[in-house]
């Protein structure tokens, strides 16, 4: 099974996080807290996710892959919330992107499609992390050490997205 997630995360609160994304991407209610990724029983096809704070950052786990693709929304974002990453892949088609944008100023921005195109696209400086963004266990890793059993002090719960704006 391959990788088939995507990431926002912003170095912001969850509450200012989810604050923005209603801003940007239409209603969310919050569902309840839950201790691990693999403990959340989500409905992608209600477009459930997950969202969280870590050491003072919030993160977006964006199973359906509907919001961490979209690099005009990560870059307003930033606006409100100081740096935003959106990032993610899909290893059947062999996709992957990046979104970094920091006080409404893009960075950086990554898209790969293997399935359709003969070469990514690029544009900004490359950051300490892009080689890392070819690796698919790195995701895999991310999203599995955002769980209070390796004692990392975190808040997750999900999220349902009601309605668009």
């Amino acid at each position: 099974m391959g990788l088939h997630t995507g990431y926002i995360v912003a170095t912001a609160t969850q509450s200012a996080l989810l604050d923005e994304l209603s801003r940007h991407a239409g209603e969310f209610t919050l569902g309840e807290e839950v201790g691990r990724a693999e403990d959340a029983e989500l409905d992608v096809g209600q477009l459930d996710m997950l969202i969280g704070e870590l050491d003072g950052r919030a993160f977006l786990i964006d199973g359906p892959m509907v919001l961490s693709g979209h690099p005009d929304m990560i870059v307003a974002m930033s606006a409100r919330l100081g740096t935003v990453l959106g990032c993610g892949a899909e290893t059947v088609s062999g996709s992957y992107w990046l979104t970094a944008a920091r006080d409404e100023k893009l960075l950086r921005y990554i898209f790969v499609s293997y399935a359709g195109m003969t070469r990514g696209m690029a544009v900004g400086d490359p950051l300490p992390f892009d080689d890392a963004m070819r690796q698919p266990p790195a995701g895999r890793a991310m999203s599995s050490g955002l769980d209070r059993s390796q004692g990392a002090q975190s808040i997750m719960g999900w999220i349902r997205r009601l309605a668009a704006p």
